[in-house]
């Protein structure tokens, strides 16, 4: 089977509807707002960033971890990061999005999404580990984040990604309620 192959990108406006499209499927009454990511694009502090799949994502995907020689990194606006096929490769479609809010010494991961057809691709992986470089190359020496506490699938990524339990808000999340449990990474 070919390896899947992204592009992380900064967010543009143009993302904004397939974003709000994704956003409203994977978090409901929860959902960020179309003008929640327009200030985060217009934030000094915030990284919003789209992954793209360049090559088709098949029906069966394997795990995908992004190579050292294959990633190439540049300046956020606009970036490429991961398994990635050269500038000019065509876009097949949004696989995902991230806002990631940077004070350093700390950085938080406000918004992370991945398409339904590109769960459990790499898609998350590959968005995580672009946040935590951006955030260490940027002066963060500590990440948080949140999460429900029955995203199972979720806070798998995140312990893989070197993230440990800090403190639960009770009642956080509505539609269903539910635990938010706070996540860091030193």
């Amino acid at each position: 089977m070919k390896e899947n192959a992204y592009t992380i990108e900064s967010m543009q406006l143009e993302d904004i509807p397939e974003v709000l499209r994704l956003e409203r499927e994977a978090f409901g009454q929860m959902a960020w707002h179309a003008a929640d990511f327009e200030s985060a694009l217009s934030s000094k502090c915030d990284f919003p960033l789209v992954i793209r799949a360049t090559a088709p994502v098949s029906g069966t995907i394997q795990a995908h971890t992004p190579s050292a020689e294959a990633a190439t990194t540049t300046d956020p606006k606009p970036m490429q990061a991961g398994a990635v096929q050269d500038a000019g490769a065509d876009r097949i479609g949004l696989a995902g999005y991230a806002v990631l809010r940077i004070i350093a010494p700390e950085a938080e991961i406000e918004n992370i999404c991945v398409a339904p057809a590109c769960r459990r691709s790499g898609v998350g992986e590959t968005l995580m580990a672009e946040m935590l470089r951006l955030a260490a190359e940027r002066g963060a020496d500590r990440v948080f984040l949140e999460v429900r506490a029955h995203n199972e699938p979720a806070k798998a990524l995140y312990l893989k990604s070197g993230f440990v339990e800090s403190y639960r808000r009770k009642n956080y999340y509505q539609g269903p309620t539910e635990d938010a449990i706070i996540m860091m990474k030193e």
